[in-house]
C-alpha cells in the first residue's frame, strides 16, 4: 500500500507563484509532457529531444506547481522528480494517482540516487518508471518507449 505523506505538505496545492501556463493541445497535436525537476538545467538539456520525439514540453519548478500542471492540462505523461521544493515527487504520485483526472497518467521518477525504499515507494504509489540521474536523452526515451509503448514515440 502506498504510505500517506509524512511532511503533511500534500494540501499544499496553492503556491502564489505566477500564472500558470496553460496548455494548447492543438498547437501540440495533442501531445503534452510535464517535466517537474526543481533543476531548470534538466529542463533545458532534455526538452529539445522530447519535443523531436512529438511531445510539448511543460515545466514545473516545484511539486505543488506539477500537481497544479497536472490536474488542469492532464499531460500524456509525466517526469517527476523526487526532491523538489513545495512538495517532494512521492506527494505528488500520491496525488496524481489519487485525482481522477490523473490517475492513469503515467508517471517516470527520476532521482538523483538510487534508493531501493523510494523506488519501491514509487511502485507502490503508482509509478511506471524509474531512472537514476544522470541520464542521457536516450536513456529517457527509451524509458518512455518502454512505458508508453514504441509507437508512443516519434517527430511530429
Amino acid at each position: 500500500m502506498c504510505l500517506s505523506t509524512k511532511s503533511g505538505n500534500a494540501n499544499r496545492l496553492n503556491t502564489g507563484v505566477g500564472k500558470i501556463p496553460e496548455f494548447d493541445s492543438e498547437s501540440a497535436g495533442g501531445r503534452m509532457l510535464l517535466l517537474a525537476d526543481d533543476e531548470a538545467l534538466i529542463g533545458l538539456l532534455v526538452r529539445p529531444h522530447l519535443e523531436k520525439a512529438g511531445f510539448q514540453t511543460v515545466f514545473a519548478d516545484n511539486g505543488a506547481r506539477a500537481v497544479e500542471l497536472a490536474i488542469r492540462n492532464v499531460p500524456e505523461l509525466i517526469i517527476l522528480d523526487i526532491v523538489m521544493p513545495e512538495m517532494d515527487g512521492l506527494a505528488v504520485l500520491r496525488l496524481l494517482k489519487w485525482s481522477e483526472s490523473t490517475r492513469l497518467v503515467p508517471v517516470i521518477i527520476v532521482s538523483a540516487t538510487y534508493d531501493h525504499v523510494i523506488h519501491e515507494e514509487a511502485k507502490k504509489c503508482g509509478a511506471a518508471g524509474f531512472l537514476t540521474k544522470p541520464f542521457s536523452p536516450a536513456q529517457l526515451l527509451a524509458e518512455i518507449r518502454r512505458v508508453m509503448g514504441g509507437a508512443a514515440l516519434g517527430g511530429r
